[in-house]
């Protein structure tokens, strides 16, 4: 496991490879939020991405950790109403 990924342009550009353009399996997640740290997150279903001039702007992912809970993240935090589950740090698994 690397450091985590703090800023807006880390965030963006590793959910935009691992998620979004992942060349086979997606591989599992860490994903911090501002109420609790999740471990082992995989992503399932349909991801819900907006990209402009080939960056990631917006992304709503549902995810499931180890324990079988299901959770759907969002990324950044503009316009979104209740932020308990708006990614604020990501580490990748197995990357």
């Amino acid at each position: 496991m690397n450091a985590p990924l703090n800023t807006d342009a880390e965030i963006s550009a590793a959910l935009l490879q691992h998620v979004v353009n992942a060349s086979k399996q997606r591989p599992s997640l860490e994903i911090t939020t501002p109420r609790e740290v999740f471990h082992l997150v995989t992503v399932v279903g349909d991801v819900l991405p907006t990209i402009q001039d080939g960056k990631l702007t917006s992304i709503t992912f549902l995810g499931k950790d180890p324990v079988n809970r299901f959770k759907t993240f969002v990324w950044p935090s503009a316009g979104v109403e209740g932020t308990e589950l708006l990614i604020t740090a990501l580490d990748v698994y197995g990357q």
